[in-house]
């Protein structure tokens, strides 16, 4: 167990990994060792499979987080996805990677401020979740991460993005109509009234 967290550690160090925290080859291939290592000796002694199992892999679970957190990134690519949670990742990596995506879609919206503008701030927040969530490549990286479960996911966030269509039609006219009442209001105030047409 030691030598495979001292692999891990030796995979994700700055010498292993790019600007952007990614793996290069050499930090794939201690990782693989790493996860190689687990399995055989969790194989070979099936107590250690069952603790691993219990008390999860920290090191590969924090990994796991960060990649889901970052999944919606455009430095995130699709292949990342595999070289961030390995060949045979458990369930806890996978469990810790959709929190960690959904630690991120909290955060996006938790950010988006409120504007005189526009006063209705639930509705922007889901239009701001919608436009991260709906390119092709963030569906694919979501869909990659996991997999049948995506479907469900991407099924509200369709749904969402229809509302958020609806929403942006309804505001657009609305200001419209603000905009022909003020006309109105002004062309009336500056009409001539009675005295002004009989003069």
């Amino acid at each position: 167990d030691e030598i495979k967290k001292a692999l891990q550690r030796i995979a994700y160090s700055p010498a292993n990994t790019d600007a952007f925290g990614r793996l290069t080859g050499t930090g794939q291939r201690y990782n693989d060792l790493a996860g190689q290592l687990r399995d055989a000796t969790a194989s070979a002694v099936p107590e250690y499979g069952a603790a691993v199992r219990i008390g999860g892999d920290k090191l590969a679970e924090e990994r796991a987080f960060s990649l889901g957190r970052d999944l919606l990134s455009p430095k995130t690519e699709i292949e990342d996805i595999g070289f961030g949670l390995g060949k045979n990742p458990s369930q806890d990596q996978i469990a810790s990677a959709k929190q960690g995506l959904r630690s991120y879609i909290y955060k996006i919206m938790g950010d988006v401020k409120s504007v005189a503008s526009d006063p209705n701030i639930d509705a922007r927040q889901v239009v701001k979740a919608v436009t991260d969530m709906s390119s092709d490549n963030a569906r694919a990286k979501i869909k990659a991460l996991m997999g049948k479960e995506a479907d469900a996911l991407l099924a509200q966030i369709d749904m969402a993005a229809q509302s958020a269509a609806v929403r942006a039609a309804m505001a657009t006219n609305s200001k419209t109509a603000v905009r022909q009442y003020t006309q109105g209001a002004v062309k009336e105030m500056t009409e001539p009234g009675i005295l002004g047409k009989a003069l």
